[in-house]
């Protein structure tokens, strides 16, 4: 809510760390489902008279994940099997892309997609992030994590990764072109950041 966004963060109920039984990592694929069932509660809660319906905009919509969480956000936002036609604005945090049964990525109008990825990631390697976005439709964003881990939200990227995010969110949810215009400065911090920005 700080800056001025409602965010349901969802616990996935078969690949989370508490699942019974241990997570089950595959079941990634089921959970662009979960997301668009999450969604359709809250923009159903938003209609209603408690806090959501004065606080929570049903018309701009994004989501984002980290690592299986950016997985089922590709899934939900760029594969023709689950895409969510109701999402303005995808972001991905060292993320790759799976299979989604026999969907394909970006086979169809797709949302603006921001990745965000450290190229020292020793779980998901940098090389996804940069190849989706050579694939992706613009508008579209790589913010390159120098130096950064799988798990980056510490210092020295965390404050670059906040900035960027926000920009991008709020040009694309909050329609603010100033935000979009201060990308590039805000994600090029000498030995920290680089970011490539296609916003066609």
């Amino acid at each position: 809510m700080r800056q001025g966004y409602v965010i349901a963060a969802p616990t996935f109920p078969l690949s989370s760390g508490g699942a019974p039984g241990g997570p089950k990592l595959g079941d990634y694929a089921n959970q662009p489902a979960d997301v668009s069932f999450v969604l359709t509660r809250m923009l159903r809660l938003a209609r209603g008279h408690g806090f959501l319906a004065k606080t929570a905009d049903r018309h701009d919509i994004g989501t984002m994940g980290h690592s299986l969480g950016a997985i089922t956000t590709f899934g939900v936002a760029t594969n023709s099997c689950c895409l969510d036609r109701r999402i303005d604005a995808a972001a991905a945090w060292s993320g790759i892309q799976l299979p989604f049964g026999s969907g394909t990525y970006f086979s169809k109008p797709t949302p603006p997609l921001m990745l965000t990825h450290g190229d020292a990631d020793g779980t998901v390697p940098y090389a996804a992030s940069t190849a989706i976005y050579d694939r992706a439709p613009a508008p579209k964003v790589l913010l390159t994590l120098l130096g950064g881990p799988h798990t980056f939200f510490i210092p020295p990227w965390f404050d670059p990764f906040v900035h960027t995010t926000t920009d991008f969110l709020d040009g694309y949810l909050k329609h603010r072109r100033s935000a979009l215009k201060r990308l590039a400065e805000d994600g090029t911090v000498p030995g920290v950041t680089s970011i490539r920005v296609d916003l066609r």
